[in-house]
Formats: structure tokens, sequence, C-alpha cells
């Protein structure tokens, strides 16, 4: 504001949700909202033809996210990236689930002997921690 007039709005959203356990028939479930939810989506590595690892438009994040809603899945396991956050943002608004991996592990580890460098434990951690702090807020990212 200046003095009465408006020069700037800013419009935003929020998004709640619970995620659980439970034991069930025998096996531990995920609920979300309290409720069992069969979670069923694909593996997707960020590969965009035109660009790479880097979406060429909300349009075309929409088109993929309402996609693979509409071949019948509910969540999307992000692999081998972490993307921009309006993919997180169009996933908010389009109800879809994120299960968001750690990305590229194989480059901590030493694959001749399957261990990973002290130093390497430390750049691993430092990354993970920046990944949370910065989608901790995506109500589509569940695990």
């Amino acid at each position: 504001m200046d003095g009465a007039k408006v020069v700037d709005v800013v419009n935003t959203y929020f998004g709640m949700r619970k995620i659980s356990t439970q034991l069930i028939d025998g096996y531990t479930r995920m609920r979300l909202n309290n409720e069992f939810l069969f979670q069923i989506g694909p593996l997707d590595q960020g590969f965009w033809p035109d660009g790479i690892y880097t979406p060429p438009s909300d349009e075309a994040i929409c088109f993929d996210i309402a996609t693979t809603k509409n071949l019948g899945f509910n969540m999307i396991r992000k692999h081998i990236k972490v993307e921009p956050q309006r993919w997180y943002h169009w996933c908010d608004k389009l109800g879809i689930l994120i299960w968001q991996d750690m990305p590229s592990m194989n480059s901590y580890i030493d694959t001749r002997k399957r261990t990973v460098p002290p130093q390497e434990q430390a750049a691993f951690r430092r990354e993970l921690e920046a990944l949370i702090k910065t989608h901790w807020n995506s109500p589509s990212i569940i695990l």
C-alpha cells in the first residue's frame, strides 16, 4: 500500500494433508488423511525431449501431470532430479502425490567397494537437507 493506493498484490495457496501409517490386515500401510490409499504411479526422471532436463513451459508441465492422472495414476516418483518449484506447484494444483527421491546417489558411491566415502557422506547430507528445506511446504510431496 502507498497510503490508500494498492501498489502490489500477491496471491498464493496452501494445502493440508496428513500422512501416517497403520497396520492393516497384518501389513503396514501408508494412509492419506487417515484413509488407506493404494498409491500407483510412474518413476519420472523428468526428461523433456526439447529441453533435456528443463521443462519447456508450464503448459508442458500441466500436460505431463494431467496425462499421468488420466492414465489412472495418483502419484509420481521423482527419481533422478529435483524439478523446478513450478513443477511441484502444478502437482499441488492438479492433485497428484509426489515421492521425491534424493537424486543421483551413484555419484556418492564407490562402486568398487559398494560404500559411501566419508567426504561424500557430508555432501550427501548437505544436499538432502537443502532439498528438504526448499520443498518442505509442497503439499503434494508425501514421501
